[in-house]
């Protein structure tokens, strides 16, 4: 199991380097205006959240399109050239826990249309093994939000949807680089959830910010990559 193993080039998080991490968000899709991911990049943009000096985070909310959303978080990777990237998306009412996942899938299947209308049901990459595992450490990301008090638990499906085909993307991209990357599902925001029923769980942004907060500063620690 790839997360298990640690990685070679411990020596990009030495005591006192900078360590660059690059999160992304998604657009409002399937008919809400809002989407918490966005909110969560937002607050990065306009300098509101706050991260450990030796730490640069940038955020880039992208599109909720199958052709569009990896490309566009290449070009931002490629530019800003970071050792972390963390793709964050909406999970649509399955879990009150912010959800670090696992494994992408290689495929595209929904019955939800993207925001440009398109339905796909097809791999991601016709030629690409089955799936790729994160390569963020997820046990300790999820014994650090567990240890602050979040609702926190890893999820063995990224769904098929627009977030699990970024994420395969990205793995499949960042496997040739010393790049780490993976993907976490945040729950609806309340106003979201009410909307769709009485029990559905939801999860307060405020929560998530903090949350958020907690998984970079563990990423951004050298120790948290080293193997015990």
């Amino acid at each position: 199991y790839p997360q298990a193993c640690g990685w070679k080039n411990v020596d990009n998080f030495a005591r006192g380097s900078i360590v660059k991490i690059l999160i992304s968000g998604f657009q409002a899709f399937a008919g809400d205006d809002v989407n918490p991911t966005q909110g969560l990049i937002e607050k990065i943009l306009k300098g509101e959240s706050k991260f450990p000096s030796h730490l640069v985070v940038r955020g880039v909310v992208l599109p909720v399109l199958y052709s569009q959303a990896f490309a566009q978080l290449k070009a931002c990777a490629q530019e800003f050239d970071p050792n972390v990237i963390v793709a964050l998306g909406q999970a649509n009412g399955r879990s009150a826990d912010i959800e670090i996942e696992r494994v992408a899938i290689n495929c595209q299947a929904s019955e939800i249309a993207d925001n440009s209308g398109e339905v796909r049901d097809q791999a991601v990459d016709p030629l690409g093994p089955p799936a790729y595992f994160s390569t963020l450490p997820i046990d300790r990301l999820l014994n650090s939000l567990k240890s602050c008090g979040v609702r926190a638990s890893i999820s063995n499906s990224a769904g098929t949807y627009v977030c699990n085909s970024l994420f395969y993307q990205l793995q499949d991209w960042t496997l040739r680089s010393t790049r780490k990357s993976g993907f976490i599902h945040v729950p609806l925001l309340p106003e979201q959830a009410l909307r769709r029923g009485p029990a559905v769980p939801s999860m307060e942004l405020a929560e998530m910010t903090r949350a958020l907060g907690e998984v970079i500063t563990c990423l951004g620690s050298r120790t948290v990559w080293e193997l015990t």
